[in-house]
């Protein structure tokens, strides 16, 4: 007890402190779940995030619940809007800054320099890691740089695979697009330990199927919420806005139906699509990378993992328009989902990304599938469904990385059998 109180004391000395260094704080901050049951009521809420106002923490969708983090000064604007728009409301968070001073002490009590899943881990780490990985497994891993974020990181991707011969298909995952969502680089790194640290038991898979994991593919944005704004999204370019409104949503910045519906041309959004598609040095390594490697790759399935809502989505996301291999995409989609419930009970909604949600166009699945012509692209939106949010406590990394091993085991082995 005296052990957690002396931490919580540290923590709020080191809040304190972080105030006249710049570091964002959310004293008085909530997070609200707004749901639009009227095309009226869509459009409103709809205009209300294309305003940039208000931080979403899920896109608007109707007959959907939306999250919106407000601060304590936007409160009664939100309020005033919802009610001028009889939308109805719950509080999902009270209070943002309690679960952002939580987090940080659970992290703060299980972090260390080297690699794990029970806190949350600084880039460097991660990048160390993968190299040390490599070093050690050489028979199976490599680690290579594709490219560099705009302020330097390097891009560091790592490839298992136990040789064989030409003819073996390539699964590619990627994480961290949007800074805020740890879980989805800390899930990335789980899949790269459990295919390195097994081997033997995934041997069948291996003599099949080679991987691609790219665990943070934006570095600074990640490294940012680290260190100044818990909640930042985009990454950390600069493309001379007069308002100092850095970053791009990396997830609207790629060249296929590039700046159609969702995004904003405003460079103080959160969905900024940026200048020209690929404008972002990360999305543009990505890109190329599988554009290079498409033909010795021969690419299966492309994942991207992000968070929050407990969702499978799947193209199209630009437009409500269902692609003519819809079926095959649905199933495979429902096959992931139930093995992913199947190890803890997490239920994963199988949607299409546009109907189900809200169109948002640029996209990286989108352009894997409509550019890179992988036929079987999805995106995984993780845990949890909005009681913590993109705040997910370090303790629910190792079950979520448990449950999304399950669903890539058996994309995984669709492949196998289809090979069959």
């Amino acid at each position: 007890m005296k052990i957690v109180l002396a931490l919580v004391l540290i923590a709020s000395a080191a809040f304190a402190a972080e105030i006249g260094l710049g570091v964002r704080t959310y004293y008085g901050a909530q997070v609200l779940r707004v749901t639009a049951k009227s095309p009226e009521q869509f459009e409103a809420l709809k205009n209300l995030h294309d305003s940039s106002k208000f931080d979403f923490w899920t896109t608007p969708a109707l007959n959907h619940g939306t999250d919106i983090m407000a601060e304590a000064e936007q409160l009664e604007e939100l309020h005033a809007f919802l009610h001028e728009h009889s939308i109805e409301h719950s509080v999902m968070i009270k209070d943002v800054q309690q679960i952002v001073s939580e987090e940080k002490i659970a992290n703060n009590l299980h972090q260390s320099r080297a690699m794990g899943w029970t806190a949350y881990q600084r880039f460097d780490t991660i990048s160390s890691w993968l190299d040390e990985l490599a070093a050690n497994n050489s028979d199976l891993v490599t680690c290579e740089t594709i490219g560099h974020s705009f302020e330097g990181r390097p891009l560091k991707l790592v490839k298992i695979s136990n040789g064989g011969n030409s003819t073996k298909r390539t699964i590619f995952i990627d994480g961290t697009f949007h800074a805020r969502e740890w879980i989805s680089g800390a899930t990335a790194t789980f899949l790269i330990n459990e295919l390195v640290e097994n081997s033997e038991e995934h041997s069948d898979l291996l003599d099949s199927l080679d991987f691609y994991i790219l665990p943070v593919t934006n570095p600074d944005g990640y490294e940012y919420t680290h260190t100044n704004v818990r909640t930042w999204r985009k990454t950390r370019s600069d493309h001379n806005s007069t308002q100092n409104c850095r970053g791009v949503d990396p997830n609207r910045n790629f060249g296929y139906h590039y700046g159609e519906s969702g995004t904003s041309t405003d460079k103080c959004s959160d969905t900024y699509r940026g200048p020209n598609a690929f404008s972002e040095p990360e999305t543009k390594a990505l890109a190329d990378f599988i554009l290079e490697t498409a033909d010795s790759a021969n690419y299966a399935a492309y994942l991207t993992l992000h968070s929050y809502s407990q969702l499978w989505l799947v193209p199209w996301g630009y437009a409500a328009v269902y692609p003519p291999d819809w079926d095959a995409l649905e199933a495979l989609a429902i096959a992931g989902a139930t093995a992913l419930r199947g190890v803890h009970g997490s239920r994963y909604d199988v949607e299409h990304s546009a109907i189900g949600l809200y169109p948002a166009a640029g996209a990286s699945d989108d352009w894997a599938k409509g550019g890179a012509g992988i036929d079987f692209a999805y995106t995984l939106e993780l845990r949890d469904t909005g009681r913590y949010g993109f705040l997910l406590p370090p303790d629910q990394i190792v079950p979520t990385g448990e449950e999304v091993w399950a669903a890539v085991e058996t994309v995984a082995r669709h492949f196998i059998t289809e090979s069959e």
